[in-house]
């Protein structure tokens, strides 16, 4: 099962006085078919997360593809964490911009 997240846009930690934002979309995998109606309650919960987790990280964090393996296993451990006791199974990410 996939369920799209709504796009998400935020601002990043500052750390050269520049307002540096990044737009994403996401997608998350689950095993579970059943676990389509629980998810949509969870699902503010992980964007809350997923939200809180991006303001706090600076652009320097996503550098290279280092960056982006970096946010891969930190979005897949708060939703997984998020969901429990569901069992999420990957973030995909499906767009990611920052400027």
């Amino acid at each position: 099962m996939y369920f799209d997240l709504p796009k998400i846009v935020v601002n990043l930690k500052p750390t050269r006085g520049t307002p540096v934002y990044i737009s994403i979309k996401l997608v998350i995998q689950m095993n579970q078919e059943g676990d389509r109606k629980e998810f949509k309650y969870i699902s503010p919960r992980i964007l809350d997360g997923f939200s809180g987790f991006l303001r706090d990280i600076s652009e320097d964090f996503l550098k290279g593809s280092i960056g982006t393996y970096r946010l891969h296993e930190e979005l897949l451990l708060r939703a997984s964490t998020i969901a429990a006791p569901l069992k999420v199974n990957d973030v995909l990410i499906k767009e990611m911009i920052v400027r």
